[in-house]
């Protein structure tokens, strides 16, 4: 967990009591991404009734009420800080961050004033509705937030996608249970434990899946070598990519289509893109790659030097399907023949854009 500015601690305080008057509990349908309330909601005013059925006034409405109640009912010692500031701000980031979960209303997390929050606004609202889509860039990795795809996605055995420290928060929201937090460092366990009770009762029950983790090895042979030489590639534990063209991206998630360069290397960098329109379980399709291999050496179907195809043993879809296969590339560099085939065993961590990943 990132430290916390006076301010923004101040704003988990108010949230905290905002949350605890609100109405939790009711499950958010999947595939709602901005869906309204189109029930018509009561008001009064000079003690005639109204009915507002217009669901962005619903809404303004909603936020008005959580910000009346909530600065209403707040311990004196509190409002007379919130006074201090002279920032309004704080308790309508509270009530936007409790009623875009609470109402599955993504649109309302861009109005939060905090960075930090207004993305934690976006990745539960994107869990709690179901859709991956929606959450949060990840940092450091391609595609989105790998926690909040797991979750959004229904799939816990993508925890796995997540880094070390993020796996058991991950955990702890696909079992709903604030108590596996406490096996996280202690400065991990508040945020923890705050992002399981905000979901804990709008989450439906998962699987109970074990994370487990993707593998890859390569083999590569240059010339007439009587002995080829085998990797072991970790870039392929966390997952690959699905793009939004159709493709399977075969690659590290870490980086984008690899570059040639003069950096020595100790493993192969392989990258596979495989159109999978046509794609059918043990037919050979051809795919685009570039390898770069230790020594310089490098394979480029886009040179016309090379051909790449791709033999699949299951085949990957949608988010969370298996991904188990051998890419085979033949190639001529540096004058010699030059083979290199890639075994992979792993999944479909996320679906993102193409553009993004050359």
């Amino acid at each position: 967990m990132q430290y916390l500015p006076p301010r923004e601690a101040l704003l988990w305080v108010v949230f905290t009591l905002t949350a605890a008057c609100s109405s939790h509990g009711q499950p958010i349908q999947r595939g709602a991404a901005t869906r309204h309330s189109t029930r018509p909601s009561m008001s009064t005013a000079g003690g005639t009734e109204s009915v507002v059925t217009d669901p962005a006034t619903a809404l303004d409405a909603r936020l008005a009420l959580c910000i009346h109640r909530v600065a209403h009912g707040l311990p004196p010692e509190l409002s007379a800080t919130l006074a201090d500031l002279d920032d309004d701000t704080l308790l309508s980031d509270a009530c936007r961050m409790d009623v875009a979960l609470n109402a599955g209303v993504v649109s309302l997390c861009a109005g939060v004033s905090l960075g930090g929050l207004r993305q934690t606004c976006f990745s539960r609202v994107a869990m709690a509705l179901g859709q991956p889509a929606l959450c949060p860039l990840a940092i450091g990795l391609m595609g989105h937030d790998p926690t909040c795809v797991a979750i959004a996605s229904r799939h816990p055995r993508l925890c796995v996608s997540a880094n070390i420290t993020e796996r058991g928060r991950c955990i702890a929201l696909a079992r709903r249970d604030r108590y596996v937090c406490d096996t996280l460092d202690p400065l991990l366990r508040p945020s923890c434990r705050r992002d399981v009770i905000a979901l804990a009762n709008i989450l439906p029950a998962m699987p109970d899946e074990a994370p487990r983790e993707g593998t890859a090895g390569a083999v590569v042979s240059i010339g007439t070598s009587p002995t080829p030489v085998e990797y072991t590639l970790e870039s392929f534990a966390r997952g690959v990519l699905l793009g939004d063209d159709g493709a399977l991206w075969l690659m590290d998630s870490t980086r984008p289509w690899p570059v040639v360069s003069a950096m020595a290397m100790d493993l192969p960098v392989p990258a596979v893109r495989v159109p999978m329109r046509n794609a059918r379980v043990g037919v050979d399709l051809p795919a685009e790659a570039r390898v770069l291999l230790p020594g310089g050496r490098v394979l480029d179907t886009g040179t016309q030097s090379a051909r790449a195809v791709v033999h699949f043993e299951t085949l990957p879809h949608e988010i969370g399907s298996r991904v188990r296969g051998t890419v085979t590339v033949d190639g001529v560099s540096a004058g010699e023949l030059v083979r290199f085939i890639l075994d992979v065993d792993t999944f479909v961590r996320d679906v993102v854009s193409a553009a993004a990943l050359r």
